[in-house]
């Protein structure tokens, strides 16, 4: 069974693109309804994309909107863009995790520092909830040595490691087709998959000729996903002396802080 991804909403992978997702014309798009020829287009298109070339860098943004149902049986409306980047930047590891909703910001940005010779991340929070009639306002910042990275900070990453750090970059490759598996293709040469997780979710998947997988959305209760993906990334410029190096108390609430942030538009925390 597919893993799930609908809510997978600080992503600790990411998709590849073999060329820009948005305003693509995928072509019209037929149900494979013999079974024998859907299993043998899937596995074709899942060779292809075991085989795919190594990227140095892409980037994803992943749009959901709809509502959910609190545990106090409230609705709550849902309206979130989160953008992630990953890839190299001057021969050096970068990453970028920013996540806008109706409530506020995160933001968290992995980078070399020439100074010190070291990987820093640099968070940052600013928004604000209300709980039990009484409103909270979150604005804090922490920069934080990356300890895996700093291990060998003098590296220089190839595609081979960013391609490696993503790790559903062959997603399909893993995968085992499925009579409840719907198959189709296209008149522009691109197939998509149908499939509904054990929990519900409902995914579909749209993969180019080559073996790349191009864009996912998926469904759960009133809640839509929509990933758009790139294959290059334009990285943030970050001024490291913006955050500041904070103590073991502050770095616990300020956790406590980004968790907050997610439930709120996250049924599932």
């Amino acid at each position: 069974m597919r893993k799930n991804i609908l809510f997978t909403i600080v992503l600790a992978s990411l998709l590849p693109l073999s060329g820009c997702s948005a305003n693509i014309d995928y072509g019209e798009f037929t149900l494979v309804s013999d079974s024998e020829s859907a299993e043998t287009i899937f596995d074709d298109y899942k060779l292809k994309n075991k085989n795919v070339a190594d990227v140095d860098e892409c980037e994803i943004v992943a749009e959901m909107s709809g509502s959910f149902e609190n545990n106090e049986n409230e609705t709550i409306p849902v309206n979130v863009v989160q953008t992630v980047r990953a890839g190299i930047k001057e021969t050096k590891y970068a990453f970028d995790n920013i996540t806008k909703s109706d409530d506020g910001t995160s933001t968290s940005y992995t980078r070399f520092d020439e100074t010190t010779n070291k990987y820093y991340t640099c968070n940052a929070l600013d928004f604000s909830y209300e709980e039990n009639d009484v409103e909270t306002v979150v604005n804090s910042n922490t920069i934080e040595e990356v300890n895996s990275l700093n291990e060998n900070p003098s590296k220089i990453y190839t595609v081979e490691d960013i391609s490696h750090s993503l790790v559903v970059i062959h997603e399909l490759a893993f995968m085992t087709y499925s009579e409840d598996m719907n198959i189709y293709t296209s008149s522009k040469g691109y197939m998509k998959y149908e499939d509904t997780t054990e929990d519900g979710t409902a995914e579909n998947t749209i993969v180019d000729e080559n073996g790349y997988i191009m864009k996912s959305d998926a469904w759960f209760d009133d809640l839509h996903m929509v990933l758009k993906i790139t294959y290059s990334a334009n990285f943030e410029d970050i001024n490291m002396d913006d955050y500041e190096t904070r103590d073991d108390e502050y770095l616990e609430a300020f956790t406590q802080s980004q968790a907050k942030f997610t439930s709120l538009f996250n049924p599932r925390l």
